[in-house]
């Protein structure tokens, strides 16, 4: 729907590039996103984008919930939310569903399953791609992304659990015995 100046006039209110503004069913003016800063939803379908509006920025919920949030039935919602999952934008936790940050977020559980993963291959160095086909192969069909997968192994590495090999192609391994261990982290009897 385009706003209209408050005179009457048949003109419409002019926003960014000289598009007209937008308001939305609730009445949340909204420009061109021609200039402006661009969500990572912007491109998804209304009722994909309208899930996306109802997960609360921190913490979780279900699926029951984000149903009677956007008021869209909810099969369309346990539909649409696998898609969501797949695509990295949000992720199960505590019985819900959360969005995911870029590289705030480590999901524990996909950090045991590359950490279980990679100690399952020793000696090799393994890409995230293929520590993803992996996992995914190992669920049954659940899909688990290249991009979380890399976020979660560089984590990964920060923390000790896992070892950079190589960084063109980024490749992990799982420490063995044979890796070197920092002196400063074991106390000297």
């Amino acid at each position: 729907m385009t706003d209209f100046h408050q005179d009457g006039s048949d003109a419409p209110t002019d926003d960014m590039a000289g598009r007209p503004e937008v308001v939305s069913s609730t009445g949340e003016r909204r420009g061109s996103t021609a200039g402006g800063r661009r969500l990572p939803y912007d491109q998804l379908d209304h009722g994909s984008a309208q899930l996306m509006r109802a997960i609360p920025e921190h913490g979780t919920a279900t699926p029951e919930e984000l149903a009677t949030r956007t008021g869209q039935p909810l099969r369309t919602v346990l539909r649409r939310l696998p898609l969501l999952e797949l695509a990295d934008l949000v992720h199960r936790r505590d019985g819900g569903v959360a969005l995911t940050h870029d590289e705030s977020h480590v999901d524990t559980a996909l950090a045991d399953l590359v950490s279980a993963y990679c100690a399952a291959n020793p000696d090799q160095p393994l890409k995230p791609y293929e520590i993803a086909r992996g996992i995914t192969a190992a669920l049954a069909g659940r899909h688990v992304g290249t991009n979380a997968v890399l976020t979660c192994c560089q984590h990964l590495a920060t923390i000790g659990r896992l070892v950079q090999v190589t960084a063109e192609p980024i490749a992990f391994a799982f420490p063995n015995a044979s890796t070197p261990v920092d002196d400063d982290d074991n106390p000297r009897s």
